[in-house]
């Protein structure tokens, strides 16, 4: 039996469907925009995980078409997900699904439930913020403020901190955790656990970005040194 996206309540988030197969849709919809077939999937877990507290449930249907407003307008000012802004192109989709693309008698439709083999063949990987090569040079030398900490995001710090008592903003303690994960230490450790893609939840990390934070590692986790303008964060 084909495994499907089952909705949540208001006040529960529902996990189970921020699966890889479940994950952003970047085609053109066929036919009317719908919650199930092209928006559900633009979230990811951690933006639930950070909007629940504002008593937004974005892995609920019924949340997110009250709150679409409010939503779209954070959206659009970029200001939401904190730190990881969505491209224009998927502003847009979830505007045209709030006003209905036109139709007015259209707004938010909720759509059919699709099963993950059918909803797979939409998928198209979220666009990075950062690119690197997959094959790095042999010159290359990471640096945290230069190369790592940016490949965090907002959200990714407040579930470090809650998760592993880690700021991932902070060069001291990324430094002591991927220490610990080079002398294999078992305990919950952030490094592990991103190499593993258990960690970002439900947005793990490409191999390319891995690779950047096992180079960084090799040559003993240098710090470099901090971009102009961000002395203070």
């Amino acid at each position: 039996m084909a495994e499907v996206w089952e909705d949540s309540t208001e006040d529960n988030i529902n996990l189970k469907v921020y699966r890889e197969n479940f994950r952003r849709p970047f085609d053109e919809p066929e036919g009317p925009i719908t919650w199930h077939q092209n928006i559900r999937g633009l979230f990811t877990e951690n933006n639930a995980r950070c909007m629940i507290s504002k008593n937004i449930n974005l892995s609920s249907y019924d949340s997110v078409k009250d709150n679409a407003k409010p939503i779209y307008i954070k959206l659009s000012r970029k200001e939401m997900p904190p730190g990881d802004p969505w491209s224009d192109y998927q502003i847009g989709l979830f505007k045209r699904w709030m006003d209905g693309d036109g139709h007015g008698e259209n707004k938010c439709l909720l759509g059919d439930v699709p099963s993950a083999t059918d909803y797979s063949k939409k998928i198209r990987d979220a666009p990075l913020r950062y690119q690197f090569p997959e094959t790095l040079p042999d010159d290359f030398i990471p640096t945290f403020y230069q190369n790592i900490k940016p490949l965090f995001t907002v959200c990714d710090q407040k579930f470090g901190k809650e998760d592993y008592q880690v700021d991932i903003m902070d060069y001291e303690q990324v430094r002591n955790q991927a220490k610990k994960h080079v002398q294999g230490d078992k305990n919950k450790n952030i490094i592990n656990d991103i190499v593993n893609n258990v960690f970002p939840t439900g947005s793990q990390w490409p191999s390319t970005w891995k690779n950047v934070l096992n180079r960084w590692i090799k040559y003993d986790c240098k710090i470099g040194e901090v971009p102009i303008g961000q002395e203070s964060l």
